[in-house]
């Protein structure tokens, strides 16, 4: 998955796990459901991407298709799961993850992608407090959810500014009056930052509207993915959105919820894979704003990572988060068989053509799994990734006593927060399992902007935001590491090295991959998390795992299913 917002997982409507509202209990199966119990309302999501909506808040179903189902009195709004859907139950996987620690809310982030788990309130949104001269109002942040209200971010400009509009109403407008002129639209962006990660890019918007005039509507919430899913079906969706997920955003794409941004980008300033589109697409319809690195292998600064990478009781793993279990167990196959295959196998797993079955794919499970153990891959089912809750990660756990870690770079300061100066890192073709070390190849993700209202406001918000000299002063002024698509943001913009070392390899690997989960089509996506809940259950039966998961895939309507043209560049 994307991280950091890796690639980052967010709690939305594509989640795949029951969980009770005390957190001490939840259990996860195979249906690729999610059931959440707080107050007596409960909410079923499942893998077929729809939201059914239940007026009185008694029932709600949500799968990942984009359709919406009402039910007016309140009683029950339910949405079967694709017909791949197998009679085969995971009780082993119930009982393994039943008992798993409950979490206090937090501001972290799970990635991807992702990044999709933030262990912070749902709907949390940071308002900033008001400047000193000239005096601005906090920017305005709404509630969620609920329709995107035009609220300006700031006052209006200054006076000289308001006078040569007042008496341009009247006569040509005087020489020298600087700013816009003429009546301008506000824009409202919808993303998955708070706290930290919020106030460096407000700080960015600040910049923008000093520019031009045009207020901006920030709206945060780790919960992005559902609140843009029920405002793009009410209607009312914002007029720029940040996912993690491109497979997701290829959705919005074919249902004609995006707008075209091409000419927006400097072609040059952007390589592949970070432009891929839909297949069968000649157009952009998402821009990358923020990158990670996901072909890396963590461990404290000084040790000596040769020493523990081929005993498994010393790698630290962990398939919990709040909301979608498994998805780091996703991106330990992913990077395995993009190490061992290499880029075409790869790209054609991930945009379809290779099926789950294949020789290629088998062997990265089977790697993954032998190597685990089945000690291993019990705790990993028992174990959050983000290790106890107060804490620095597993990597400083003393009660999980490894040493090595595979994370992407996000996990510098999402997840080892104080300690983050005491790591570093190996690439992860040098030190996983079966990988050929000569290999050059990194699985990265990002977080992509994508624009759902045209206007000419959104659109100069969208060049600045992927703009060279935007993305390097982000980089530069960020307290947290913002590593950039765009290759004229050089590691030179990065003060520490091992961030420096980071940005090298998003700019000198021989060919860069998306992470696969993140560009799969949502039900395929989702399934894969849970099929790895399933795998470490029982790692024996791999076969029926990849047949399961092939049978999904040729499941889905060729016509409501959108595969990327292409994931690696």
């Amino acid at each position: 998955m994307n991280g950091g917002t890796e690639g980052r997982e967010t709690v939305g409507a594509d989640a795949t796990t029951d969980a009770t509202s005390d957190g001490a209990d939840a259990t996860t199966d195979t249906t690729g459901t999610t059931g959440t119990t707080a107050n007596g309302t409960d909410a079923t999501t499942d893998t077929s991407d729809t939201t059914g909506t239940t007026t009185n808040g008694t029932d709600a179903t949500t799968d990942t298709t984009g359709t919406t189902g009402t039910t007016t009195n309140g009683t029950d709004a339910t949405t079967d799961t694709t017909d791949a859907r197998t009679d085969r139950t995971d009780a082993t996987t119930d009982a393994a993850v039943r008992n798993r620690p409950a979490h206090s809310a937090s501001a972290r982030p799970s990635p991807s992608g992702s990044g999709t788990g933030w262990r912070t309130p749902a709907h949390a949104a940071r308002t900033r407090p008001a400047h000193s001269a000239p005096t601005r109002p906090p920017r305005s942040v709404r509630a969620r959810p609920g329709p995107p209200a035009r609220v300006p971010r700031r006052a209006a400009p200054r006076r000289l500014l308001l006078l040569c509009l007042a008496l341009a109403l009247a006569v040509t407008a005087l020489p020298g009056c600087g700013g816009p002129t003429g009546t301008q639209r506000g824009v409202t962006i919808l993303a998955p930052w708070t706290e930290e990660e919020a106030a460096a890019f407000e700080a960015l918007l600040d910049q923008f509207t000093d520019r031009t005039g045009i207020e901006v509507n920030y709206q945060g919430t780790p919960a992005q993915r559902e609140v843009l899913l029920s405002e793009v079906q009410a209607g009312t969706a914002p007029d720029l959105a940040v996912i993690p997920g491109p497979g997701e955003l290829a959705d919005y794409a074919r249902n004609r919820d995006l707008i075209p941004l091409d000419g927006i980008a400097d072609p040059g300033e952007y390589d592949e894979p970070w432009l891929a589109r839909p297949a069968g697409e000649e157009h952009t319809y998402w821009l990358p704003v923020k990158a990670d690195l996901k072909s890396i292998v963590w461990h404290e600064k000084g040790a000596q990572p040769e020493r523990f990478a081929d005993d498994p009781a010393r790698w630290c793993v962990g398939m919990g988060a709040d909301a979608i279990w498994g998805w780091p167990g996703s991106d330990w196959i992913e990077d395995i068989l993009l190490q061992q295959s290499g880029t075409d196998v790869y790209e054609k797993w991930v945009t379809g053509k290779l099926p789950w079955t294949s020789p290629e794919v088998r062997r990265a499970w089977t790697t993954w799994g032998g190597f685990l153990t089945p000690d291993g891959a019990r705790r990993a089912l028992l174990t959050d990734y983000r290790g106890p809750d107060g804490g620095d990660g597993l990597l400083f756990d003393p009660d999980a006593d490894c040493d090595l870690e595979h994370q992407g770079s996000f996990a510098r300061v999402h997840i080892y927060h104080d300690r983050a100066d005491e790591t570093d890192f190996e690439l992860s073709s040098e030190i996983l399992p079966r990988a050929r070390s000569s290999a050059r190849h990194r699985e990265v993700s990002g977080d992509y902007v994508a624009m759902f209202q045209d206007s000419d406001e959104g659109r100069q918000l969208m060049a600045f935001l992927v703009s060279a000299d935007t993305q390097r002063t982000w980089a530069e002024s960020s307290r947290t590491p913002v590593f950039s698509a765009n290759s004229r943001v050089t590691p030179a913009s990065y003060g520490d090295e091992v961030d420096r070392r980071i940005a090298r390899e998003l700019r000198e690997a021989d060919a860069l991959c998306l992470d696969a989960s993140d560009a799969m089509p949502p039900p395929v996506r989702n399934v894969f998390h849970q099929k790895i809940l399933e795998y470490l259950a029982d790692p024996g039966d791999v076969d029926t795992v990849l047949e399961d998961l092939q049978r999904l895939q040729d499941s889905l309507d060729p016509a409501e299913t959108s595969w990327l043209s292409s994931v690696c560049g």
